[in-house]
């Protein structure tokens, strides 16, 4: 081989290697710029899950303070009617015991 043969086998293979790197330089800013818009997605969805978590927590506690609220008011209607039936059964004894004194005392006379 001579030296312009040889010259020109170098200059063919450096020529390979710059646009092989050229490429490369391209493609890793490419891939970096695809990270980047990677990243500010993620930290979007980061944003909108801790968003989602608050409105989930907040409806879970609203659901807990209706249960309870629902709860309390079956609570007080119980009780109400608890009272009802023992007002009707403590009358019911009242007349009765005014009913025998006053057998009773129609016997004395």
């Amino acid at each position: 081989r001579d030296n312009n043969e040889s010259s020109a086998i170098d200059n063919m293979v450096n020529a390979t290697i710059r646009n092989n790197n050229l490429n490369l330089i391209k493609s890793n800013n490419e891939n970096d710029d695809q990270l980047q818009k990677l990243l500010k997605k993620c930290a979007s969805l980061t944003r909108q899950q801790a968003i989602l978590q608050r409105k989930l927590s907040r409806s879970q506690d609203l659901s807990h303070a209706q249960t309870i609220s629902h709860a309390e008011k079956v609570i007080d209607e119980k009780k109400n009617e608890a009272e009802r039936v023992m007002d009707a059964k403590w009358k019911e004894e009242w007349d009765e015991g005014i009913r025998r004194e006053r057998d009773e005392w129609k016997k004395e006379k």
